[in-house]
């Protein structure tokens, strides 16, 4: 696959917020069986991080001289229409209930959705009052939280099939899935009976930090893929892609799934030899069929270097990741 390498500020930002900074651990405990590595056992990723508990990185936060403190007849808040309600909070999740919750949202024509590790809310765009409200575990019918863990949701309206999109992974070692989506219809509300919900098993690894993005005909994930054998090691990062349905189509039929990024062939950067990390995709805004996926360049390498590249993956409209 032929990849391209960006230089200069748009790698730099992009690798800010693609994730490439290393997270720190969240410890071990009943609820969280993912986590039972020490702090040694690092490969030559981040390790998988779940429940989520994210600190900002050094190079992020100001320093006290560049602070700005507005004058008090001020603020730096903007509101726009008075629209200005409580989403969803930690206190929605009932298994993870952690700070800052994973919140996640998009907006759609008539909707705006929520979602945190464990529930989705859906509202009303012209006042934001609640439509519908349910647990993850419920929506999705998964059983039992404590057996099948849910967290890093991803939801997006996509304007091209006229419906609502979602990734979620189930998030503990051995479950090796990841769950997938869209709504019927534009109208998210109808959560027991409005939405097309399938899976993807991944054998032998965990999926970490799904992204989610899409083109005009694709559905794109990119994970980071760890291993269940001794749950720290880094297998490789994955790019999945599905298609979506066209517009007006309700009914729900399983689409082909499609993958890049093995064991047998892990997922490389443009330069053909270090590894990919942390792949997100690309919302394309021009109803174009093609698809892009972007990655930054791992500073911990190998090799551990600066870097300042982001490597670049297209999805043509045939469906063929270059």
């Amino acid at each position: 696959m032929a990849r391209r390498a960006i230089p200069g500020l748009l790698a730099a930002l992009l690798f800010l917020t693609t994730g490439a900074v290393p997270y720190p651990a969240a410890p071990a405990s009943a609820h969280n069986p993912r986590v039972t590595r020490s702090a040694s056992a690092r490969t030559q990723m981040s390790k998988p991080r779940l429940p989520i508990r994210r600190k900002v990185s050094p190079r992020l936060k100001p320093t006290a001289g560049r602070l700005l403190t507005p004058p008090a007849s001020r603020s730096l808040n903007a509101v726009f229409n008075g629209l200005n309600q409580p989403g969803l909070n930690d206190s929605d999740n009932g298994f993870f209930i952690t700070s800052p919750p994973d919140t996640t949202g998009s907006i759609g024509p008539s909707h705006y959705v929520e979602l945190v590790n464990e529930a989705i809310g859906v509202y009303n765009r012209s006042n934001l009052t609640l439509v519908a409200k349910s647990d993850l575990s419920v929506w999705l019918q998964t059983g039992d939280p404590n057996l099948t863990p849910l967290c890093d949701p991803q939801i997006q309206w996509d304007p091209s099939s006229q419906r609502w999109l979602y990734v979620i992974l189930e998030c503990a070692f051995g479950l090796d899935k990841f769950l997938y989506g869209w709504s019927k219809t534009p109208d998210p509300s109808q959560l027991a009976t409005g939405w097309c919900n399938f899976s993807v098993s991944t054998p032998g690894v965990l999926s970490d930090y799904p992204k989610l993005g899409h083109s005009r005909k694709y559905m794109l994930v990119g994970t980071n893929n760890y291993s269940d054998a001794d749950q720290t090691t880094f297998i490789t990062a994955q790019i999945t892609w599905m298609r979506t349905p066209d517009p007006g189509v309700t009914s729900c039929t399983a689409p082909v799934v499609k993958h890049a990024g093995s064991a047998a062939a892990p997922l490389k950067n443009g330069d053909g030899s270090t590894p990919t990390s942390t792949p997100v995709p690309v919302n394309t805004s021009t109803n174009a069929a093609n698809g892009y996926v972007i990655s930054a360049y791992d500073p911990f390498g190998p090799p551990a270097t600066s870097q300042h590249k982001v490597a670049v993956f297209h999805l043509d409209s045939v469906g063929i990741l270059h």
